[in-house]
């Protein structure tokens, strides 16, 4: 029998141990507890003998350990292994370093891990649109163990569908390097890739690189303004000298201050420039254009036209960067669709982009933060000067880290490109163009702009379709509606009324340790409480109950704030909807979602 690969899921308690696997590429399912004779013996030849791979959620740094202490011989009896489990939540230090069996793990290749995306594979599942989302029954009933542990693999089974291009490019990038990539995420598939260039074109030795870091411990920051920064108006003057009169002290406060120049506050911040309009709608005419202008890889095109490089390297690091990197993937990309070599064109681009990144990472060969904070700083004050110099022609739209947009005059339109270009010649740096018919702002990180081309691209609060998993995407039939009424004048109510797709009114929300939800409502006349899952799914429903959030301190709130009816207060009612169920009529409580999407407006 050929070996296969196989989506899996363990659960471990005191007094009984599961452990479920999913075939990748059909519906088999294998099963293995702690109930059934001689479960050890049967699972380790399961795993020895019909298995080449594993996939899961977290399980290089849990599922994985457990197999792998199994397969040692550490622990045999549920309790045993229920002591192991609990071992390793509280030792990750102490893991094994190497497993008997391969493992792909979606939890790191999505970098789920990194604490400014870490998502349980619940709210994966809630992202996803799963037809059940199940925590964790409250009960040692085997058959509702089990059917939890399945649900879990059909959502990880679903994950790596959806991660599949990302998986096929950390094979390929494996294949060619002869390097392990699988697991790794995208920044640090990029500064490995670096590493490995690096290391092949000026012959130094990687394992002597991987040691080498530059910490800084105060950076004065007019000892890292370039030359030929320099403004004419008294505010980004005003900018310029608070910048150069600061100290950062890496990993404390960095420079963070407001100017106001020509009716938009512009803030200066570490992460760069920001600065728009606000609840305004900008259209182009016969009159007027409206202009977009991005900066090329900025961060990257800062430090390789300006030969920045971590003070523990040399310059041989900037010229394979640029030559050996970013020249190549461009060259790479003017070819054909269909004759481009994937490493290149994306894995190269993991590279270009890991650099400034990683100057930032204490753990990086790269670290030195003051490359970080050169590129930053001198990134948003370049930026600035740009704004400065097509004021005098435009209306500015917004500024936002790598690039402006802007409003003027069809007449004045070379003489923008002028102004562009001789930037472009100071700072040595290349600019992307973009016409826009319309620009809908809220503010510099809400809005929406549609191109001449017709292209929409949507911004925060505007956001409803292809939303990162990490992230919220809840009652998405809000902005969604908002957009046909802003970009294709489709009345609000129409669209909301007619839409069909009951994922699209779905609300999630997920209880954290100190939280729970609970629902109240009346039943055969008498209140009714029920507490929920973590990971609660639901839509604002004509019937129903009311939705609750108790902290353990105490305090209680309601999920949906009530809202005003004459003197009195009228709570909005919601629908549980963990598990999907078709309806001709799901009692969308559609005022709630229309009221809503009129205030985005």
């Amino acid at each position: 029998m050929s070996k296969k690969v196989y989506v899996y899921d363990l659960e471990t308690l005191p007094d009984l141990f599961t452990a479920t696997f999913l075939d990748r590429d059909s519906d088999e399912v294998v099963l293995f507890h702690s109930n059934q004779q001689d479960y050890i013996k049967n699972l380790m030849s399961f795993l020895t003998t019909r298995v080449s791979g594993l996939i899961g959620y977290n399980c290089i740094g849990f599922d994985g350990q457990i197999l792998q202490d199994i397969y040692l011989g550490v622990c045999k009896t549920p309790q045993e292994i229920w002591k192991r489990a609990d071992f390793h939540i509280k030792n990750e230090r102490n893991h094994y370093y190497s497993l008997f069996i391969k493992h792909l793990d979606l939890y790191l290749v999505n970098h789920y891990n990194n604490k400014n995306k870490r998502t349980s594979l619940k709210w994966c599942e809630f992202g996803m649109r799963m037809v059940n989302i199940e925590d964790m029954p409250v009960t040692t009933d085997i058959n509702a163990i089990l059917s939890y542990n399945l649900n879990d693999c059909i959502a990880t089974k679903k994950l790596y569908e959806r991660c599949k291009p990302e998986i096929d490019l950390r094979k390929q990038l494996s294949i060619k390097y002869n390097l392990d990539f699988i697991n790794l995420s995208d920044s640090s598939i990029g500064s490995e890739l670096l590493l490995e260039l690096y290391c092949k074109y000026s012959n130094k030795n990687k394992t002597s690189l991987r040691k080498l870091r530059t910490p800084r411990y105060e950076i004065p920051v007019k000892d890292i303004i370039f030359p030929y920064i320099a403004f004419e108006c008294n505010e980004f003057k005003k900018a310029l000298n608070i910048f150069s009169d600061s100290i950062i002290y890496p990993g404390g406060n960095t420079p963070l201050f407001t100017v106001r120049y020509e009716n938009i506050e512009y803030t200066f911040a570490a992460g760069g420039i920001h600065g728009s309009l606000l609840n305004t709608t900008i259209k182009a005419d016969d009159d007027y254009i409206i202009m977009d202008c991005d900066v090329t890889s900025m961060y990257p095109s800062i430090m390789i036209v300006n030969n920045l490089y971590p003070e523990h390297l040399d310059d041989s690091f900037i010229n394979i960067l640029r030559d050996e990197i970013v020249n190549v993937r461009v060259l790479e990309k003017k070819k054909p669709k269909k004759e481009q070599d994937s490493i290149i064109v994306n894995g190269y681009k993991l590279a270009a982009n890991s650099t400034y990144g990683k100057t930032m990472d204490q753990y990086s060969w790269m670290y030195d933060p003051q490359i970080t904070f050169t590129v930053t700083v001198n990134g948003q004050l370049m930026l600035a000067m740009l704004v400065e110099r097509l004021s005098k022609i435009s209306t500015i739209i917004q500024a936002n880290t790598d690039g402006v947009t802007v409003k003027l005059h069809r007449s004045a339109i070379d003489e923008y490109y002028k102004i562009c270009n001789e930037w472009e010649k100071l700072t040595k740096l290349d600019l992307e163009f973009v016409e826009y018919n319309s620009f809908f702002i809220r503010d510099v990180n809400n809005y929406i702009s549609v191109t001449t081309k017709g292209d929409v691209k949507l911004k925060g609060a505007f956001e409803y379709n292809n939303i990162p998993l990490h992230k919220n995407a809840s009652a998405v039939i809000i902005p969604y509606a908002v957009v046909q009424y802003l970009v294709n004048n489709i009345p609000i109510e129409k669209t909301i009324m007619t839409h069909n797709n009951i994922f699209d009114f779905c609300i999630g929300v997920r209880a954290k340790s100190n939280s729970w939800y609970e629902l109240k409502g009346i039943k055969s006349r008498y209140i009714h409480e029920r507490k929920l899952s973590k990971t609660v799914r639901f839509f604002i429903s004509t019937n129903g109950s009311v939705m609750m959030k108790h902290y353990s301190d105490g305090k209680v709130s309601h999920v949906n704030a009530p809202i005003r009816s004459g003197n009195k207060f009228k709570y909005r009612l919601v629908t549980v909807f963990n598990h999907y169920y078709e309806s001709d009529n799901y009692n969308i409580d559609y005022s709630y979602y229309i009221y809503e999407a009129n205030k985005l407006i």
